[in-house]
């Protein structure tokens, strides 16, 4: 799948601030669930509409972003090298962290809103929790490996419309578990997927961004057409991720500061993602078990601070101590797992 078209890969920074404004958005929307599953009084229709807005497009961001990184990294070093590493560590991190984290759910369910099962810790072909994003985000990739046998001008603008055609009939028509995380978020991967492309284009045309833009509406159109009650799920998904990115690009040329803070947060993205559910989840069991605190603003304060920054502080203390394993290949190495695998734009 690598192109016969050299291409020099230049590091951009949107793409890191936008995962970092995607996963403040993440660890607050689980944060918010869990104070209102954990029955504290948070006003339903503040807690409703936020609700919404964030789940409307927070996980198809990160797809949208992944499809554009990968984009880049398969042009630039070949399939044949990004996907047994990009595979490897997403079914390491899976296996690991599914197993850990459910074991720790079983152990101490008497203080959490769930009641999960060991046959459920261990029934691995069944994503559960937020682990769903590893599995899927590895079946995407694999879709998008396939399509190397297409030539590399027409590839990306094959991607799409398959996933275009899997959105309007999820997993076509079928419940098994593969086939629907395909026909969900597909469609974001290859959008992204097909930007990365133009935009390489652009320094040859510069209708690149139209064409691109002619595309997405031609897909959403489709989607009109077979499934039109998808289609407002489809629009509201890629205002989000097109408002995110805006922001991500303004703040790279406004705001130093803040285009560092979250850069910084969108490179740790997935050690955050894999580890926030115990911290914010720890944290309110502190507050409202053991310290009787039922406000719910200091719930969400402290939640989404703890959610974030407590991650990171166990992944560089981790690192620091050798035990890389916990987020990178354990195979690789001590000096590429103290660089952390996670950071290197998944």
């Amino acid at each position: 799948m690598a192109s016969t078209t050299p291409y020099t890969r230049v590091h951009e920074t949107w793409p890191d601030i936008a995962k970092g404004i995607g996963i403040v958005l993440v660890v607050y929307g689980h944060v918010a669930r869990g104070v209102e599953k954990a029955g504290l009084r948070i006003e339903k229709p503040f807690f409703e509409m936020v609700d919404a807005l964030i789940y409307a497009f927070h996980m198809p961001l990160f797809f949208f972003v992944s499809g554009y990184l990968f984009w880049g990294s398969v042009n630039s070093r070949g399939v044949r090298s990004v996907l047994p590493v990009r595979l490897g560590l997403l079914l390491w991190l899976y296996l690991i962290w599914s197993v850990g984290h459910g074991s720790i759910e079983v152990l101490l369910a008497h203080l959490t809103n769930g009641g999960l099962r060991w046959t459920e810790v261990f029934s691995l072909w069944l994503p559960r929790a937020h682990f769903w994003y590893l599995y899927t985000l590895a079946l995407l990739i694999l879709v998008a490996s396939a399509f190397g046998w297409i030539p590399e001008r027409y590839r990306a603008m094959a991607l799409f419309a398959v996933g275009t055609v899997f959105f309007a009939m999820p997993g076509l028509g079928t419940s098994v578990y593969p086939l629907l995380a395909v026909g969900w978020f597909l469609v974001y991967f290859a959008a992204g997927f097909l930007l990365a492309a133009h935009r390489f284009r652009s320094q040859k045309s510069r209708h690149a961004l139209i064409t691109y833009i002619y595309w997405l509406a031609l897909g959403m159109g489709m989607v009109a057409l077979m499934a039109p009650n998808l289609l407002s799920k489809l629009a509201a998904a890629f205002t989000g991720i097109a408002l995110v990115c805006a922001i991500a690009v303004a703040l790279t040329q406004y705001s130093r500061k803040l285009s560092r803070w979250f850069a910084f947060l969108g490179s740790i993205a997935l050690p955050i993602y894999l580890a926030h559910i115990l911290a914010g989840s720890g944290t309110r069991i502190l507050l409202q078990k053991f310290l009787g605190v039922d406000v719910v603003w200091v719930h969400l304060m402290l939640g989404l601070i703890s959610g974030l920054l407590l991650p990171w502080t166990l992944w560089t203390v981790t690192t620091k101590l050798g035990q890389g394993w916990l987020w990178a290949l354990p195979w690789v190495g001590p000096n590429r797992q103290r660089q952390g695998a996670l950071r290197s734009r998944a």
